[in-house]
């Protein structure tokens, strides 16, 4: 007699999309839940390409623009002092999401941001993320 056993393969269409499924099935992801936004993920697209574009890593732009105030141009309002970051992770050397994604988790500051670890960051339910030549950029809020 024979078995057959079903295979499932999920094929990405996107890095992007990998990196974002990477994020909303960690265990380890102590938020409600999730929801995807795409002014969100509209400013991560931004600063992900900005960063390339300018070959500037930082949060902050060089001209002095930090997440809080980049994700609120983009229409995302939010409870956040606007000149700092309460809402970014981000990594650049890699095209590989998996690589970018346990980079950022070995990552003390960064962990407490993806897995919402911390009062702040376990509200921050809406996310997006952006990629661009070798940067990932992970943005979250809780309101948008």
């Amino acid at each position: 007699m024979k078995i057959f056993l079903p295979i499932i393969l999920y094929v990405f269409t996107s890095v992007v999309q990998e990196a974002s499924s990477l994020w909303l099935l960690d265990v380890n992801n102590q938020r409600s839940q999730m929801i995807e936004n795409q002014s969100l993920a509209q400013a991560a697209q931004w600063h992900a390409e900005y960063i390339e574009a300018n070959d500037y890593f930082s949060h902050c732009t060089k001209e002095g623009d930090c997440p809080n105030r980049i994700i609120k141009r983009f229409n995302c309002n939010h409870p956040y002092n606007e000149n700092g970051n309460a809402v970014e992770s981000l990594v650049r050397g890699t095209a590989d999401a998996r690589v970018a994604y346990n980079a950022l988790i070995n990552s003390p500051s960064h962990s407490q941001h993806l897995h919402g670890l911390n009062e702040m960051t376990r509200k921050q339910i809406y996310y997006g993320v952006g990629f661009s030549g070798t940067t990932f950029v992970f943005l979250s809020s809780e309101s948008c």
